[in-house]
């Protein structure tokens, strides 16, 4: 039987994960190991251990103590089970406990969610190389089948990461036209879903995404009448107006449209308030937001 060098890794990988519970197993047994039988996960503070292995929930459960581990999910998480009997009984308490497959479970990396998309040779297409590897794992669990990247894949043209920002018909904002176009690609051929340009600038409703919570405590009246709850509402439909071409309205007081008689008008003669300019500095400046909630001058801001 002649196997490939991928093949061989992957059973190498089944035979050191077998043996690695067995040793777990003893360091149990000794004390050196703490296993947490509600969780499902074995501790060890100085190992920085945490170790989703599950076993019998119930003592009525007449499994044998041999190692042959099985992946299951529970809840979104895989747990490693004693043997495919341990798994059977695990179900009959817990709901939605499902088996995965024969073995020790793929490590669930977690992947960035940058699109430079990797093909496979049976035509299938991921977001990235990380999101390829896990179902790389997964294939091999279930089939026993490699699956092998292909030298070739659309929608993998290489971009420059320059800041020039456009916005998606979705209200994504992409860093410049070119990543757009990638995540256009990826996401047409890997969902049939169609995403189109919509405008240059970052996308109005992520304008104020990472700003600081004092600006989400301020409700706003502007000059047309109608109350924000917080600045950056009051931004976002501002950036809307500005390209749609619509005359765009300013900070006219703090609080509700309907407390006019209580309260105090924000004087600045600005239209465009909160430019896309001035933003990361604004959000920095601390200064700043405490003098417009005391309804102080800002013209040393503008």
């Amino acid at each position: 039987l002649k196997l490939t060098v991928e093949e061989c890794k992957m059973r190498e990988i089944v035979f050191f994960n077998t043996l690695m519970l067995s040793v777990i197993f003893s360091a149990v047994a000794v004390g050196l190991v703490g296993w947490d039988p509600k969780s499902g996960r074995f501790s060890n503070a100085q190992l920085s251990m945490d170790f989703p292995l599950a076993d019998e929930t119930d003592e009525r459960c007449l499994c044998s103590k041999h190692l042959q581990p099985v992946c299951g999910k529970h809840r979104g998480q895989s747990y490693v089970y004693r043997n495919l009997c341990t798994l059977a009984c695990n179900q009959k308490h817990l709901d939605g406990l499902l088996y995965s497959y024969d073995g020790f479970c793929c490590q669930e990396r977690p992947c960035a969610a940058n699109a430079l998309p990797v093909c496979d040779l049976r035509g299938r297409i991921y977001r990235n190389q990380c999101h390829f590897e896990n179902e790389q794992c997964v294939v091999w669990k279930k089939h026993r089948q490699i699956i092998k990247k292909a030298n070739v894949c659309p929608c993998s043209k290489p971009c420059p990461y320059y800041e020039q920002p456009v916005c998606d018909s979705y209200g994504k904002t992409h860093k410049n036209r070119c990543l757009f176009k990638r995540e256009q690609c990826y996401l047409k051929l890997a969902y049939g879903i169609e995403v189109t340009f919509k405008q240059d600038g970052p996308c109005c409703v992520t304008r104020c995404h990472g700003r600081s919570s004092q600006q989400q405590d301020i409700t706003i009246c502007d000059s047309k009448g109608r109350t924000h709850r917080n600045l950056c509402d009051f931004d976002k439909m501002w950036c809307q107006e500005r390209r749609l071409g619509i005359s765009t309205a300013r900070i006219m007081h703090k609080g509700s449209c309907r407390n006019v008689t209580s309260a105090k008008e924000i004087r600045t003669p600005f239209i465009a308030p909160f430019p896309d300019a001035f933003w990361p500095a604004l959000s920095a400046d601390s200064s700043f937001w405490s003098k417009l909630i005391n309804h102080q001058q800002l013209y040393p801001y503008w």
